[in-house]
């Protein structure tokens, strides 16, 4: 018996491993949602051109609604990346108000939040984008200043992973999205 463990050991191994990874949950849009996480913010940008139209912007700074609004690039000041549970980063334009892009678990309507799930296919990837007035309360930690350059390098990055999450559901793993 030991011998054939120590010869098909390592392949039995393998084979359980690929069929547990077969039961693994798999990401999704279809779930029903808590409220402040319940719909995705899209970002359309038109080559060549300065502005962007995001639809679906988290605003419950007031009132619980998201809001379309159309951004001119040619008008972001500089970008603040900002201290917090989960990745946040600012950006500031001259006469807009002020965006935030930050990625976060995304919690089901009935699901609470524990830290070590995080690194667990548990949660789904939240790409928020939001007002400033929604989501920054009081007066963030700034880790670093972007300038008009390199926020705007930024703000084509997180604004294409924010469409690539659109488009196809991922998990949430702290070691990465962090």
């Amino acid at each position: 018996m030991k011998v054939l463990l120590n010869k098909y050991g390592a392949g039995l191994v393998l084979l359980f491993l690929l069929l547990g990874l077969s039961y693994l949950p798999k990401a999704s849009h279809d779930r029903e949602w808590r409220s402040e996480q319940g719909k995705l913010s899209f970002v359309r940008m038109t080559e060549g051109s300065e502005e962007v139209k995001i639809t679906q912007i988290r605003d419950f700074g007031s009132e619980n609604k998201y809001i379309n609004r159309a951004y001119n690039l040619a008008q972001l000041e500089g970008a603040d990346v900002i201290a917090g549970d989960f990745s946040m980063t600012r950006f500031r334009f001259q006469e807009a108000e002020n965006l935030v892009f930050s990625l976060q678990p995304r919690l089901e309507a009935d699901e609470s939040y524990t830290s070590w799930k995080t690194y667990l296919p548990f949660y789904e990837v939240y790409s928020l984008i939001s007002t400033e007035s929604d989501i920054l309360k009081s007066d963030p930690i700034i880790t670093q200043t972007l300038d008009k350059t390199q926020a705007r390098e930024l703000f084509f990055a997180l604004a294409a992973s924010n469409n690539q999450l659109f488009e196809k559901a991922r998990f949430y793993n702290a070691l990465w999205h962090k």
